[in-house]
C-alpha cells in the first residue's frame, strides 16, 4: 500500500519524468497534427517539476540565517554532488569535441546532458527564504511580471536576433521558471478549485500550437519556452495544486495498479532524469534513432522544429 505521505506528488513527478523522456526522444515532424499537439502539452513537465519542488521547500522553516545556512547546505549537495558524478560519462564520449577544460567547466555549470535543471534548482533554494516573506499577492504579480520579461528576452535573443545559444544556458536562467516556483510554494496549503483553471489550460495550449506554427513557417525552432507554453503551464499547475482535485483523485485512483507503479517512477525521477540522457544516447546508436541528437541540436537544426 502506498503511503499517505505524499504520494499524490509522487505520481505528479511520475507523469512529469515520463514527459521528460517523451520530450528527449521526441522526432519532429513537417506539419502540425496531433502529434505536435501532444509534444506542446508536454510543455508543462519542467514547470510541474519546479512547482512540486516549491511545494516542498516552502514549507521548510529558513527563518534564521543558521538554518538557511544549514539548509543550503544539506541540500545543494543532494543535487549538486550526483549531477557532476553522472556528467562524467558524457565528458568521456564528448571529449573529443569539447577538450578537457572546456568540458569541466561546462560539467560544473550544468552543461552536460539536460542538466540545467539541477543549477536552475540550487538557484530557487537561494531564493526561497526571499519568496516565503513576499505576500502572495505581491510575489504572484512579481514572479509573472519578472518571468515575462524573461520569456520576453528569450524571443529577442533568439528569434530576432538569432543568437544560437546552448540548450542549458537557455534554461538556467530562474527568471524563466520563477512564476511556477512560487505557485509551489505560496500554495503549499493548496488552492481552490475554479472551474476555469482546464478550459484556459487547453485555450493557451491551443495558442502554443499557434505559437509554434508561426515559428516554423518563419524557419525558427519553436522552443518549449513560449509565452504560450507558460500560461498553459500555469493553469496546470493551478488545476494540480487544487484541494478538491487532490482529494478526489487520493479517494478515486489510489487502489488502482497503475497509480502505484507510476508513483514508484516519480519517486525515482532524480535517478531517471540523471541516467535517461545516457541511455537515450545509447539506444539511439543501436536503433539509429535521433532523440539524443534531436536534443543536442534543437538551437540550430530544423529537425527539432517543433520543439
Amino acid at each position: 500500500m502506498i503511503k499517505e505521505r505524499d504520494w499524490y506528488f509522487d505520481f505528479l513527478r511520475g507523469i512529469a519524468i515520463v514527459m521528460v523522456i517523451a520530450i528527449h526522444t521526441y522526432v519532429a515532424v513537417d506539419e502540425i497534427n496531433g502529434i505536435v499537439l501532444i509534444r506542446q502539452a508536454m510543455n508543462c513537465a519542467v514547470p510541474l517539476f519546479l512547482a512540486i519542488s516549491g511545494y516542498f521547500i516552502g514549507k521548510k522553516d529558513l527563518s534564521s540565517p543558521e538554518k538557511y545556512k544549514a539548509f543550503l547546505k544539506k541540500q545543494i549537495p543532494r543535487v549538486y554532488v550526483p549531477m557532476l558524478l553522472w556528467s562524467i560519462p558524457f565528458l568521456l564520449l564528448d571529449f573529443r569535441h569539447s577538450g578537457f577544460h572546456l568540458g569541466m567547466l561546462t560539467a560544473f555549470i550544468g552543461g552536460c546532458s539536460v542538466f540545467y535543471f539541477i543549477i536552475l534548482i540550487i538557484e530557487f533554494y537561494i531564493l526561497t527564504p526571499i519568496i516565503q516573506k513576499v505576500s502572495l499577492s505581491k510575489s504572484l504579480v512579481i514572479s509573472s511580471l519578472i518571468t515575462l520579461v524573461g520569456i520576453l528576452l528569450f524571443v529577442y535573443l533568439m528569434h530576432l536576433k538569432c543568437y544560437s545559444i546552448p540548450l542549458y544556458l537557455n534554461g538556467i536562467p530562474f527568471i524563466l521558471w520563477l512564476v511556477f516556483y512560487v505557485l509551489g510554494v505560496k500554495f503549499r496549503n493548496g488552492v481552490s478549485f475554479r472551474w476555469w483553471f482546464l478550459p484556459l489550460a487547453f485555450f493557451f495550449l491551443l495558442c502554443s500550437l499557434g505559437e509554434t506554427y508561426f515559428y516554423s513557417v518563419n524557419g525558427k525552432v519553436a522552443h518549449g519556452i513560449k509565452i504560450s507554453s507558460h500560461f498553459y503551464s500555469a493553469f496546470v499547475i493551478l488545476f494540480f495544486l487544487s484541494k478538491e482535485v487532490r482529494e478526489n483523485f487520493v479517494r478515486l485512483f489510489k487502489n488502482l495498479e497503475i497509480i502505484h507503479w507510476v508513483t514508484w517512477l516519480g519517486r525515482q525521477s532524480f535517478f531517471v532524469y540523471l541516467c535517461h540522457m545516457l541511455v537515450i544516447r545509447f539506444t539511439d546508436k543501436i536503433l539509429g534513432g535521433g532523440g539524443y541528437m534531436a536534443c543536442k541540436n534543437i538551437c540550430n537544426s530544423r529537425f527539432m522544429r517543433y520543439y
